[in-house]
């Protein structure tokens, strides 16, 4: 557990390895972190920690391999929001829509 600022880090040492333990028996893989180190901080900012992650199979990392969380800035809460996100394709230009009520609207052609 990635923590800043807690002078309770020794007496928390057995809770993370025992949390260590249970990501490596369920074969889960904690994906990279985009934006910040960590998801917890407290009111004065004096401590901090990755309470927080997204933890995925290797069934799910086959299906979509290039998966990242991306850890937004805090708001109101002492937690961060975190989106997982997977990069897409990119197709090229998405092609030009129109709803058929516009074309009905002189002068619409020539705006377009």
């Amino acid at each position: 557990m990635e923590r800043r600022g807690s002078n309770q880090q020794k007496l928390r040492r057995s809770e993370s390895e025992a949390f260590n333990g249970f990501v490596h028996n369920m074969e889960l893989t904690d994906i990279p972190m985009i934006g910040r180190k960590y998801t917890w901080y407290s009111s004065s900012r004096s401590a901090m920690s990755r309470l927080d992650r997204v933890l995925l199979s290797t069934k799910w990392l086959d299906l979509w391999p290039d998966c990242k969380q991306y850890i937004l800035d805090r708001q109101l809460s002492d937690h961060c929001a975190i989106i997982l996100k997977h990069n897409t394709i990119d197709w090229g230009p998405k092609p030009f829509r129109t709803l058929d009520v516009w074309w009905s609207f002189a002068g619409f052609d020539k705006v377009v």
